[in-house]
């Protein structure tokens, strides 16, 4: 098979994987379930864990983004998985482009599409990118989460304001990735990266950091921001309320 063919084949099956998983309404499933209620005829309207806690309470809200945090490592894993072997369909990770990185970042980039737009739901309806974005962080690089940990909490705890958060969070984030991708660029092969490059084994950095990582990252920063086009809306407006989840349950 020629190696282009193949690694547009790659990338149109992982980003089908991906946007099923990533359809998956959590939230839905969650608030139907256990609660006989959809989540998306309250509150703010989507199938999030932020308005799934809300409406449902705490334990509800932690499951949906922990779910939904899920969906990005999953799909990020399980398509490196299928690139791990050193002779795919008689092909090397040689063959692939960026060493086959930009498989399993083209399946999470369309596993946040699948969250906000979820063929599952009528009206392609569904969250707001945030927990898969954060998903995201936590699948590729200890420190890409560590830093996303560090950047969450030190904007949200002020004032509780979860789209002021989570903006700032994917804004920084992606600041930070472009970075990432400059200093992999100039230092990799020196050693003084091993580090960075270590996750659940010792692979290659351009799966964790790299341009194909900025990219994908400023894309899900986008949609992101998008998706939360009501609340910049609220807070210009000054009327964007704190975080307050459902005391009840």
């Amino acid at each position: 098979m020629n190696p282009i063919l193949l690694n547009l084949l790659l990338l149109v099956g992982a980003s089908v994987i991906g946007y099923l998983i990533g359809s998956i309404p959590s939230g839905v499933v969650i608030g139907k379930v256990f609660y006989g209620k959809d989540p998306r005829d309250y509150g703010s309207h989507n199938s999030g864990g932020t308005n799934c806690g809300r409406v449902f309470g705490k334990k509800a809200g932690y499951s949906v983004i922990i779910l939904d945090m899920l969906k990005s490592v999953i799909v990020f894993w399980l398509l490196w998985g299928i690139l791990i072997p050193t002779n795919l369909f008689g092909y090397g990770l040689t063959d692939l482009w960026v060493a086959g990185a930009m498989i399993p970042w083209a399946g999470v980039l369309f596993c946040v599409i699948g969250h906000c737009w979820s063929i599952f739901l009528k009206g392609f309806k569904g969250g707001k990118a945030v927990s898969c974005f954060a998903g995201s962080l936590a699948a590729t690089s200890w420190l890409s989460f560590a830093t996303g940990l560090i950047v969450f909490f030190s904007t949200f705890l002020p004032k509780r304001i979860m789209s002021i958060a989570s903006m700032l969070t994917a804004i920084i984030m992606t600041v930070f990735q472009w970075v990432m991708a400059f200093v992999i660029h100039f230092c990799n092969g020196t050693g003084s990266l091993d580090i960075l490059n270590y996750t659940f084994g010792h692979f290659s950095s351009s799966y964790f950091f790299g341009w194909w990582t900025a990219v994908v990252t400023t894309v899900m920063a986008v949609i992101l921001i998008i998706r939360h086009s009501q609340n910049i809306q609220r807070l210009k407006a000054g009327e964007e309320k704190p975080l307050s989840w459902n005391p009840k349950n």
